[in-house]
């Protein structure tokens, strides 16, 4: 590995500090910033593992009590014994200057990951079938470097928004933990927060799509940004379900040329969909590719809710991959997405026969809520959804209308087709 982005000074005052006369203080500091594996020096390296795992043990840190964990693991010669442990005690920096220091050691191996992913990258070029492989494999390695290097939200800081949500909570009388879904029945059980996994399923043409598109509309109708996956229909067929539902036009009759149908105002409501911040995509992904397209939406366009339809048609990363290992990869990567991006992501699957979501059961593990979609009538327009494994609310259901020729879900009552 190339030694350019590389300070042994920075490195031995970290691991000095870690010994010093405030080792304790300073490994506080440090495992905030650090982890052992960001040294270049491997003796540097073994000192600071050394001394979180006094720490952790709620052992006092020194240079004595690391200096004997050392010998017990053999490691004490190799790094240079009690003169190498002096030197580094003779440039450890103050305590207040210790988080800058370390800090330094993190972007020193940051630029050295950054190098090699650059060489890895332009040796793939020569043997990969298409650039856009490459680019893809670039982007998620480059994401799986940011999210190791995201600033943590601390507990005094999660504690200050739990306070602040309660209390809006008590003034507003309603769910304010997260983003409202749109369906006031729905928030009672939950609203959508962040970090969160939500699943809706059901058997086919029960409304799962046009239920995850009502909640994105509704969201993207607020100003906050969204993003969809649709790895099922297109781009035009969303865009035209969306646009004909705000213009309150049958989508049948725009599509058969209805004279009956507003023809300006649902070209009117193409406009006003394409002018929310809803970002639609719908070329086919792999969980590499899903997790560079959602860390562009994150961060390029400051979407909060991520949203794939339908997480069976995810591919997998290798070739010769079972259904099963494919499903989990799958169920894998839309649980990590969420906590790693600070967002929210929301499922669509499909149900086997038997009624159990296709697939793996890894989904049922992961999620924070499922919403799932049967007929309660045999007519099939009205939707029963059950609110499963909602870890922080009550499990319950309610009857929600799919009107088709709306291109919606309503709560049931008083709700007519359009002409």
């Amino acid at each position: 590995m190339t030694t350019d982005h590389y300070s042994e000074e920075t490195e031995k005052a970290v691991a000095g500090a870690l010994i010093g006369l405030d080792a304790a203080e300073a490994v506080d500091i440090c495992t905030e910033v650090l982890t052992p594996g960001m040294f270049f020096h491997g003796g540097y390296a073994k000192i600071a593992e050394t001394a979180y795992e006094i720490r952790n043990q709620n052992k006092p840190v020194s240079i004595l009590t690391v200096g004997d964990q050392l010998k017990l693991s053999g490691a004490f010669d190799n790094i240079g014994g009690t003169l190498a442990l002096n030197s580094m005690l003779d440039i450890a920096p103050p305590l207040a200057h210790v988080r800058h220091h370390a800090e330094k050691v993190r972007d020193m191996y940051g630029r050295r990951l950054l190098a090699k992913t650059f060489r890895d990258m332009a040796a793939e070029l020569e043997t990969a079938q298409s650039a856009e492989e490459v680019r893809s494999k670039a982007e998620f390695k480059l994401a799986q470097m940011a999210r190791k290097d995201t600033h943590r939200e601390s507990a005094k800081q999660a504690g200050a928004r739990v306070k602040e949500n309660w209390t809006k909570a008590r003034e507003m009388g309603q769910n304010r933990a997260g983003i409202s879904t749109g369906f006031p029945r729905i928030d009672r059980c939950f609203t959508l927060r962040r970090q969160g996994f939500y699943l809706i399923s059901g058997e086919q043409k029960q409304g799962k799509t046009t239920l995850l598109r009502n909640i994105l509309e509704y969201v993207a109708e607020k100003g906050i940004p969204v993003a969809l996956k649709t790895l099922e229909q297109s781009i035009e067929m969303i865009l035209s379900a969306s646009a004909a539902r705000h213009a309150e036009q049958s989508m049948y009759s725009l599509d058969c040329g209805s004279k009956r149908a507003d023809l300006e105002r649902a070209k009117s409501s193409v406009d006003h969909i394409l002018s929310l911040p809803f970002h639609i995509d719908d070329t086919p992904t792999n969980n590499t590719q899903l997790w560079s397209w959602a860390r562009r939406m994150v961060s390029k366009e400051n979407c909060r809710i991520l949203a794939v339809d339908y997480a069976q048609l995810i591919a997998g990363d290798q070739s010769r991959m079972t259904t099963e290992q494919v499903a989990s990869q799958a169920a894998q990567t839309l649980m990590q997405i969420p906590k790693e991006l600070d967002c929210v992501m929301i499922a669509v699957s499909s149900l086997s026969y038997g009624g159990r979501v296709r697939g793996s059961s890894q989904f049922g593990y992961n999620v924070w809520a499922h919403l799932k979609l049967s007929w309660e009538d045999e007519d099939q327009s009205i939707v029963r959804v059950d609110i499963t494994d909602n870890r922080f609310g009550p499990r319950s259901h309610c009857e929600m209308r799919l009107v088709g020729n709306r291109q919606e879900i309503v709560e049931h009552g008083g709700v007519e087709e359009w002409k």
